[in-house]
């Protein structure tokens, strides 16, 4: 098998779609001598956020030391993003190695989706690499995804929104209890400030586990970890930090945004179980110092990732309606003056709608166009609706060209709508940068 055999063997499961539970995934593991057993993770779900808080407790950890293994989803340009250790994606000719062996035994279990061979073919990495922590981010709710079969050291739960309600419920209570699957009895759980609906499913589950419940706060809200702004640029943020006793001042967290200081709450409170429970083996010093370090370096391509030049560009991720407040958001604060050029492309299982009546009125005009993804949606089906907010619409089909219009002109330019849009812009929108 070359690596052009594994990924279209790879490509061949997604026939069976994103089919939920975890019966498969465990008679896969099972058959494979269940590699999951020997690593110690910390597992990561939510609506938005989950990569951020990834990045950002990884590079706390690194800073302390460890070597670090990440599995995370979508990946923006590789496959191989998804499966790294310390920031290292894993090797075509391992992935092609991996698929070798783990497909006869997959072969076995019946309807075997993509992201559980996925899973598995992580699971096997890790165990063979001997990262010292694993950070597992979810891919699609958290009770029966393909990750929640992992026993980790804790878990951290992100800001909680409206999505895939088809799957996971239409309501926040209901998408909140497929959430707090990944809680397990006794392991500390750690979640960013959340609407009432879910926060009470979210304390209820711990509290019937037995689950030690850190959340994060606004100062001078109450919390077990609570945060305090103090400046935002379009350099990152500046907060001090409270986790019970412990007072960290002036912390500076790299990444864009006022709502990355409440997944810096989230990867703080798991930084320091994995400290307490002696993961980091530092003195109080040098842990303080590594996570000062590890927030301010912490980087995530693809979500409010900031461009400058003529014109400039603000890259983000933001694909349902949550994530769309908090860019528009961030428009309004670091570009209040400006009538951004958007260039959308959104899939078709995503409230679009409501996501363009959140962003298209802030735009000078807009592209629409499609990303390269047999969901996407057809730009000229969405014209209708950006028109209601905007004037200036106009339909590139083509996501390169699309790009091409919006740099031939000096106006901010906004690229948003989906994650396989960004990574299928993004090779290009450094080279533009880079010149």
């Amino acid at each position: 098998m070359n690596w052009q055999d594994a990924v279209a063997y790879l490509e061949s499961l997604s026939r069976f779609g994103s089919n939920l539970g975890l019966e498969r995934m465990e008679k896969l593991l099972a058959r494979i001598g269940n590699p999951h057993r020997e690593i110690n993770c910390l597992h990561i779900a939510g609506t938005n956020g989950k990569g951020s808080t990834v990045a950002m407790l990884s590079a706390v950890l690194q800073e302390a030391g460890l070597r670090v293994g990440t599995y995370t989803s979508p990946h923006l340009s590789s496959f191989c993003e998804r499966i790294a250790i310390n920031g290292e994606p894993i090797s075509q000719a391992a992935v092609t190695e991996l698929v070798e062996e783990l497909a006869p035994e997959a072969r076995a279990v019946d309807g075997l989706t993509k992201f559980e061979f996925l899973t598995a073919m992580a699971f096997c990495y890790f165990q063979r690499q001997k990262p010292e922590l694993v950070l597992l981010e979810v891919g699609l709710g958290g009770r029966l995804d393909a990750t929640n079969v992992a026993a980790p050291v804790a878990c951290g739960i992100t800001h909680l929104a409206l999505e895939h309600t088809q799957r996971l419920g239409n309501t926040l209570s209901a998408i909140a209890w497929e959430k707090a699957g990944i809680i397990k009895p006794g392991r500390p759980v750690v979640t960013a400030p959340q609407e009432t609906e879910a926060r009470c499913v979210l304390e209820r589950r711990a509290k019937e586990l037995g689950a030690p419940l850190w959340q994060v706060a606004s100062w001078p809200e109450a919390g077990q970890i609570r945060y305090r702004g103090r400046a935002f640029s379009l350099a990152g943020s500046e907060a001090d930090f409270w986790l019970g006793e412990h007072f960290w001042p002036q912390v500076a967290v790299g990444l864009l945004g006022r709502h990355q200081l409440t997944n810096a709450g989230v990867a703080l409170g798991l930084a320091q179980i994995a400290y307490r429970g002696g993961l980091v083996k530092l003195s109080a010093e040098s842990w303080q110092q590594a996570v000062y370090r590890g927030l301010a370096q912490a980087r995530w391509p693809g979500r409010l990732e900031f461009f400058s030049g003529q014109p400039s560009l603000l890259l983000d991720g933001a694909h349902n309606p949550d994530g769309m407040r908090t860019l528009a958001g961030a428009i309004r604060e670091f570009f209040s003056c400006a009538k951004p050029m958007l260039v959308l492309g959104i899939l078709g299982d995503k409230d679009a709608q409501q996501m363009l009546s959140i962003l298209a009125p802030l735009a000078g005009s807009i592209v629409l166009t499609r990303p390269d993804n047999p969901r996407a949606l057809e730009p000229e089906s969405l014209a209708a609706i950006a028109r209601r907010f905007c004037k200036k619409v106009e339909v590139i089909p083509e996501p390169a060209l699309a790009l091409e219009r919006a740099l031939n002109q000096r106006e901010l330019v906004v690229v948003a709508g989906s994650l396989y849009l960004v990574g299928q812009l993004r090779p290009s929108i450094l080279r533009f940068f880079s010149l």
